[in-house]
This record gives C-alpha cells, sequence and structure tokens, in this order.
C-alpha cells in the first residue's frame, strides 16, 4: 500500500516559489470570482465586437453599444446573484464603472477571438459565454434577453460556416472580411 505524506499548500507555495516559479496558493473562491469576471469581461465585449467587426474600443464610444453591454453585464449580475457567486463588485453598475474606466482603455485596439474566428470561417465561443448564462437564466427563471439576442445574431452569423461558405459568399456581400483586415507590405 503506497502511502503518501500529506503537504501543506504553503509548504508547496515555498517549493515553487524558491524554484523560481512565481506561486501564490489561493482559495478557490478567488479562483471563481477570477473566472466570473472574465466572463463578464468576455461576454460584454467579445459577441459585440464580433457582431459589428469592430475592435473592443469602438463599442465604448457609441451609446447604443455602452448601453447593450450595460445590459448584458447585468444580466450576467443576475444570474452570479441567483447561484451565489460573490465577485469582488459591489453590483453590475460598480463592475460596469470599472470595466470603461480601467478594463476598456487598455484593450481599445484588440479584436475579439469570436470575430477572428468568424472571419476565418470557425465556429465561436458564444455557447460558452453568453449561451452558458441565457442557458443559467432559463434554469433559474431569470429572463436574459440580451445575452439570448447575442446569442440569436451571433449563430445566424455563424450558419455559413455550417456549410463550409463564409459569410459574405453565403449572403452575396461584396467585400471580403479576412481580405480587408490583411496587411499590405
Amino acid at each position: 500500500m503506497c502511502r503518501y505524506r500529506r503537504r501543506s499548500y504553503s509548504a508547496v507555495e515555498a517549493d515553487l516559489n524558491s524554484s523560481c516559479i512565481p506561486t501564490r496558493i489561493v482559495k478557490s473562491e478567488k479562483i471563481w470570482a477570477a473566472l466570473w469576471a472574465k466572463v463578464l469581461y468576455n461576454c460584454a465585449l467579445n459577441p459585440l465586437s464580433a457582431i459589428l467587426e469592430v475592435p473592443y474600443g469602438a463599442l465604448g464610444q457609441q451609446a447604443e453599444t455602452r448601453q447593450i453591454m450595460n445590459r448584458v453585464v447585468s444580466e450576467i449580475f443576475d444570474v452570479m446573484k441567483a447561484k451565489g457567486v460573490i465577485v469582488p463588485f459591489c453590483d453590475a453598475d460598480d463592475y460596469f464603472r470599472f470595466f470603461m474606466e480601467r478594463l476598456l482603455p487598455a484593450t481599445v485596439d484588440h479584436r475579439s477571438s469570436m470575430l477572428q474566428d468568424m472571419m476565418m470561417g470557425r465556429q465561436t465561443e458564444i455557447d460558452a459565454l453568453n449561451g452558458a448564462i441565457s442557458q443559467y437564466g432559463r434554469k433559474l427563471g431569470l429572463p436574459t434577453p440580451y445575452n439570448d439576442l447575442i446569442c440569436a445574431l451571433i449563430k445566424f452569423k455563424e450558419r455559413p460556416a455550417d456549410s463550409g461558405k463564409n459569410f459574405n459568399e453565403s449572403y452575396g456581400f461584396s467585400w471580403p472580411l479576412i481580405e480587408s483586415h490583411q496587411v499590405v507590405a
């Protein structure tokens, strides 16, 4: 029978740090809070960037897109509250202020991975992001109309990827998405 000596987390942390692997042991609640913070960020930005084919910064410039992002965030906070998720923000408004003042400015030129997937004719991660929020909402009896609509719009734009054609070819658009973003040397 194998016997394993149980080591404390702090001993493992010390060993890793002494091996030049920066390590900090945190409680699982902090990990879940960080994951949900990432969900908030990605759900607010990625699908709108893909639908509108713009970098993140453009989304913060228009009142209409700011309102959509704010509603998406509010719906996620409703779901988190019902699930008992704790994040380091008082409420959706507190997060959205932080998002607009600190997070978005740092990524104004970024193009979402969802937009890049669509440009390449690949399926997106919409089901794992806004789709998951919509699903949680249904299970919890909470309305998530903004997340639902965003999912439907992304699914519409994804359809050609299912048939092997890109969006422009399927709907007769004359401008190729990929070519418009290539760098000419």
